[in-house]
């Protein structure tokens, strides 16, 4: 069997000096291309509708909301949730991307900062609303993180609202490939490589997430508590089958995988728990005590 490719974000293209960390954006004509068609794609109006359901009922007032926009690349999905901006403060590692960013949020109260958690240190204690960090957070490491979150405390309000989302590590469950031989070792400590036939191959490295069921207790180790959660990027079929279907092919696995316009917040009480597995995605709002 032939090795499966990776996707494009763990494609090595920055070891190659093709792209910047977790941004991948080498020059302006990359990011325009990008800020072009991503949000506008199904794959991108997914994920918006799943954050725009956690904004409901605490993005609205006559005075506006001061936004940080973690990671908020080309601001074309901060542009899509429609918010009444008072303020933004988007941060990001690519200077193309948030040159695209200026022109379009060109009309919103805009402040952009090059760079990553860091960029924290030059806002206010207690002067945001709302912390975005959209498809970010999978691209710092452990200590970045632990920064983010508590950056992310300092600067919001009392009774502010922080945003994540990321990638949902309870998808292997469902996956059934090495992402699965992976979940079983570091969560039971129990190892399958013999039950997986994918487990014994060469397959792309996983994108960084986290275990939705989990992720209120993290949260709250920084003074959140988490209110409720949102899922994106249902899967038709674990990703295995789907390659192997599709004869590894990777671009036609993706779609014969996932369905984008389908709404998994929607499912009927008795099926929300499949979103936990089926969802490559999950969004989660959290208020800081």
């Amino acid at each position: 069997m032939n090795a499966i490719p990776k996707p494009p974000h763990q494609d090595q293209r920055v070891d190659l000096g093709l792209g910047d960390a977790g941004g991948y954006f080498p020059d302006a004509a990359s990011a325009a291309a990008y800020a072009a068609a991503a949000v506008q794609s199904s794959y991108g109006q997914d994920r918006v509708r799943a954050v725009r359901q956690l904004l409901e009922g605490i993005a609205d007032g006559p005075t506006g909301v001061r936004v940080v926009d973690f990671g908020g690349g080309d601001g074309a999905f901060l542009r899509e949730l429609d918010i009444n901006l008072e303020s933004v403060h988007l941060i990001d590692v690519s200077p193309h991307m948030l040159d695209v960013a200026r022109e379009i949020l060109a009309d919103a109260p805009l402040t952009t900062h090059l760079g990553s958690v860091e960029c924290f240190a030059g806002l206010v204690d207690g002067s945001v609303d709302l912390v975005l960090c959209v498809n970010t957070l999978n691209y710092l490491d452990d200590s970045g993180q632990r920064d983010f979150f508590t950056e992310a405390n300092r600067v919001l309000k009392p009774g502010g609202n922080l945003i994540v989302m990321t990638g949902n590590e309870l998808l292997d469950l469902f996956a059934l490939n090495s992402g699965t031989t992976d979940f079983f070792m570091n969560n039971f400590g129990v190892g399958v490589q013999d039950l997986l036939v994918l487990g014994r191959e060469d397959r792309w490295l996983n994108a960084g997430r986290h275990n939705p069921l989990a992720f209120g207790v993290l949260l709250s180790e920084f003074g959140f508590d988490e209110a409720r959660q949102s899922f994106a990027q249902w899967h038709e079929l674990p990703p295995g089958v789907a390659v192997l279907r599709a004869d590894g092919d990777l671009a036609a696995a993706r779609l014969a995988a996932r369905n984008h316009t389908f709404d998994p917040n929607g499912l009927a009480v008795a099926d929300e728990w499949q979103a936990l597995f089926r969802c490559s995605m999950f969004a989660s709002l959290a208020t800081k005590r």
